[in-house]
């Protein structure tokens, strides 16, 4: 284990912080603060999670599958601020793309990002 490793352990747990799950070490993207999308999600390489930063507009997280030759998945998070969803089990997630829902006016999305599998 690296010395960079070893401090960090020691400092949050001395500190009382939280060390990332095996989720955490996916891919996440985030947009603005208000919405973040992870891959895998739930322990899951099939699921994808989303969750509601902001307190102004619906978020919905775009995703492919590895089955799905690119036809392109939502998952809408309507549920309000600080609420995560998850979509369901399937084949590997393999890209992710969360956005910021607007009536009237383009969607606010980040680029794809690539979930390793």
């Amino acid at each position: 284990m690296s010395k960079f490793v070893k401090a960090a352990v020691w400092a949050a747990l001395v500190t009382g912080f939280a060390l990332p799950s095996a989720d955490a070490l996916g891919k996440t993207a985030t947009l603005s603060g208000r919405v973040s999308q992870w891959a895998p999600a739930a322990g899951k390489a099939g699921r994808t999670g989303l969750q509601d930063l902001g307190k102004k507009q619906w978020v919905k997280g775009e995703y492919n599958r590895y089955s799905s030759g690119g036809k392109k998945k939502t998952l809408w998070n309507k549920s309000g601020y600080r609420t995560k969803v998850y979509s369901g089990n399937g084949s590997r997630i393999t890209k992710i793309h969360p956005c910021e829902e607007y009536d009237w006016k383009p969607d606010k999305c980040t680029a794809w990002v690539k979930v390793k599998g």
